[in-house]
Order: C-alpha cells, then structure tokens, then sequence
C-alpha cells in the first residue's frame, strides 16, 4: 500500500484536569488563622478607638434647667409645637448674637457648644460644652438669661403698638401743656384712654406663657466628652465591619476549586 493512501493516526485526546481534593485539615487550619485574624482586627480598632479619645481634650457641660409654663388650657399638640419653637428661639442668633459677641467667641462656634433637650413637664435643658468649666458656666447663664428676656418680651405686633401709643400719649401731653384750661382738659382725657390701652397690652403679655428659669448654672458631675465606652462602641463596630469584609474576601478565595494539572 502506498504511503498517499495510508490513513492519518488518530489523535489521542488530553485528560480533562481534575479536581483536587482539599484536605481537611488544611480547611480547619484556615478557618482558625482567619479567626484569629478578625479577632485581631477587632481588638485592634476597639483599642485604637480608645487611646484615640484618652488623647482627646476633656471638655466639660454647664446646665441651665428653665420651665415653659403654657396656658392650663393649651392642648398636647399646640404645647409640642409651641416648645419646639422654644427650642429653636434658644439657638436662634437673637439669642446667641449677643452672648458671643459679649464673650468674643463667633455664633457658629456658641451654636455648636449648645445643646437643647427638651424633657417632661415642659422643662427645658440647656447645655453649654467648653474645654473651661468657668467659660461654660458663663456661657449657658447668659444664653439662659438672654433667651428668658428674649422669651418674656411682647410679640413684635404688641411692641410696636405700644410705641405707637406712647408716642400718641408724648405729642398729647406737650399740646395739654400749652392748651387752654378747657381743651386741656380734654386732651388730657384722651391720654388717660391711650394709657389705659398701654395698659391693656401690658396685661395681655402678662398672662402669655413665658419661659423661668429653674435653677442656677452648673457644671455636669461627668465631662461631656471623651466617653471610653462610647469610643469603644464605635471601634467595636468600626473592626466588626473590617472584619467582615476581610472574611468574607478571604473565604471566597479559598472558596475557588483547586484544578490539578
């Protein structure tokens, strides 16, 4: 037979690779080594969230405790929001204004320091942070006096009425002055009716609520700031996160089949 009409060899097909098998105790190995290794991550964040607030400035509170008294017959909702004005009046720069420019701090840096806790019985809490328990102190008691004369006050709608008939009752009295006997008389019966309406708007304010103040400043018993058990929360869940992660990438990594060749 000639070699042109010999038939090709076949040709012999490679052995698929196969899988190898992983030890057992390789996988236990693993499994520890990462436990150790999240453990180590964990105890690592918690502790350098701790060191990181032992270096931190202590920063102390002062209290101011005041009531809000509101009518006998406001209702749950109207004194929730009528409180929640408070609140807001407290922080607001007609009550911070003043104080920080008396105290040659910025209304930003006063605003931060400030803190409002509204508790039961309409009582109010106001909290002034500062590295200086005597500069705190003299900070919440003039935010605390402030926003008392702020609060008490006449609405703006009463204030300028009242000035409105204060100079009425000025211009009547120079005319009484100069007036006859007669148209004198008169006029000085048209300021008694003006007073009268002063009066009135004084005892209208008198009986708006209006916020007291409870008791005098004071520094809290415990700094405000740094709390170990709360950097430590939060380091506790900073490495529990990391941790996470790194178990999670490292398993899906030894999770991958081994091929053999």
């Amino acid at each position: 037979m000639s070699s042109a009409s010999r038939l090709p060899e076949p040709v012999q097909a490679r052995p698929a690779a196969s899988i190898a098998p992983r030890p057992a105790r390789s996988d236990g190995r693993f499994i520890a080594l990462l436990t150790l290794l999240c453990l180590a991550i964990v105890a690592t964040a918690v502790l350098s969230a701790v060191v990181f607030a032992s270096f931190a400035p202590t920063v102390y509170g002062a209290r101011v405790d005041l009531l809000y008294k509101s009518s006998p017959d406001t209702s749950d909702d109207a004194r929730e929001r009528v409180l929640k004005t408070q609140r807001a009046l407290i922080g607001s720069r007609a009550v911070l204004g003043p104080v920080a420019e008396a105290n040659n701090t910025s209304f930003d840096r006063l605003g931060s320091a400030l803190s409002v806790d509204v508790g039961l019985d309409d009582l109010i809490h106001v909290t002034v942070a500062s590295t200086d328990q005597e500069r705190a102190l003299r900070l919440v008691e003039a935010v605390a006096a402030r926003y008392v004369q702020t609060a008490g006050d006449l609405s703006p709608e009463a204030r300028r009425g009242r000035e409105i008939l204060e100079a009425q009752i000025a211009r009547l009295s120079e005319r009484a002055r100069e007036a006859p006997a007669e148209d004198a008389a008169i006029l000085r019966e048209r300021i008694g009716h003006l007073q009268d309406r002063v009066l009135d708007l004084e005892i209208q304010s008198l009986g708006q609520s209006r916020p007291e103040q409870l008791t005098p400043g004071y520094v809290l018993e415990k700094p405000v700031s740094p709390k170990p058990l709360r950097a430590a929360a939060v380091g506790l869940l900073i490495g529990l996160a990391l941790a996470t992660v790194v178990a999670v990438v490292l398993g899906r990594r030894r999770l991958r089949p081994a091929r053999s060749p």
